[in-house]
């Protein structure tokens, strides 16, 4: 048994446990923090913690019945914390509250951290900021609006003289799509991170009835990232997502930890993680369970292929669940 540290946050850690045996390990460990036990009956090789304190250094130390390992690691330093509550975020799952989420977000300065406490955030589409962190506690829930019109729509390419720009893209086509609950679009240098839920609500609206027909535009994502880098999601649940839970589009330097991905498996094109035309992506200790492909490799159809004739590459995926789904 060996101890790899994934990512570390000013509040968090995520650690794989090395061993021959995929997502859950030969037998049960106890993790204990200077010497504190902090999680017991551990099952998964991929585990995090939270509600670290900033700077801090730590001895993390996990115990089976036949072996201890150790390591040290310090956490990061804290900037600014935002707590959409003060800008006036209700989180009771009826009041909409895009705009003081939005606003908490743009607001956020570089490397400082929005919060969501525990409570229900009622959100249409969110768009990511370059050099922020986003966590979401314990129970707290971004839920997007199951109306329709109550999302924009990304078209699918804007032209200039020499060139195009690809906003929008379906099946490996440049098409118009209904932006996502959250979408990031040419951002940077962003932790989103948490143990709570972005919840898509998609059985609460028309997106999973008559699923492939374009209705104005085709379905939205529960994450979709265009021409985005160095970005990592951690410890996270994704579930009830119109189309594809996380699309990641033309970009580079993902990583993808310790995620709960859920959509009802009688419910098609409802995929996992779909990397399309990206580099540099690590998809580890992932538990999927979908009505559709758990991971699909991508890089675009006819068009994209003879136009911009650009692969997905360097991909790292271990230690993950594919428990529904077609793998």
């Amino acid at each position: 048994m060996q101890l790899k540290i994934l990512t570390i946050t000013s509040l968090s850690i995520t650690v794989e446990i090395n061993n021959d045996a995929p997502f859950y390990v030969p037998e049960p460990y106890l993790v204990y923090l200077n010497g504190v036990q902090v999680l017991e009956n551990g099952k998964r090789n991929v585990f995090s913690l939270y509600e670290l304190k900033p700077a801090s250094i730590y001895e993390l130390e996990v115990r089976t019945e036949t072996e201890t390992q150790k390591l040290e690691f310090q956490t990061l330093d804290l900037s600014y914390v935002l707590n959409v509550r003060n800008f006036k975020a209700y989180g009771d799952g009826v009041h909409d509250d895009t705009l003081a989420v939005q606003t908490a977000i743009m607001a956020c300065p570089e490397h400082g951290i929005v919060y969501f406490p525990t409570g229900v955030y009622l959100v249409k589409s969110l768009f990511l900021k370059s050099d922020i962190n986003i966590y979401l506690k314990k129970e707290a829930t971004l839920l997007a609006s199951a109306m329709r019109d109550d999302y924009a729509i990304l078209p699918g390419t804007i032209r200039n003289k020499n060139d195009e720009l690809i906003l929008g893209t379906w099946e490996g086509n440049p098409l118009p799509i209904y932006t996502s609950l959250i979408t990031g679009i040419n951002v940077q240098n962003i932790m989103f991170f948490g143990e709570g839920t972005l919840d898509g609500n998609a059985q609460n609206g028309p997106w999973w009835i008559n699923p492939k027909k374009k209705v104005l535009a085709y379905r939205p994502r529960g994450i979709f990232l265009n021409n985005c880098r160095n970005i990592c999601f951690q410890g996270l649940t994704v579930q009830n997502t119109a189309s594809w839970a996380i699309h990641p589009f033309y970009s580079e330097n993902l990583e993808f930890y310790d995620l709960k991905i859920k959509n009802p498996a009688h419910v098609g094109n409802t995929d996992g993680l779909n990397p399309e035309s990206c580099e540099n992506v690590k998809i580890i200790g992932v538990h999927f369970s979908v009505g559709d492909d758990c991971i699909a490799i991508k890089s675009g159809k006819i068009y994209m292929a003879k136009n911009h004739r650009r692969p997905t590459k360097d991909l790292e995926i271990r230690n993950c669940l594919m428990e529904d789904g077609h793998g």
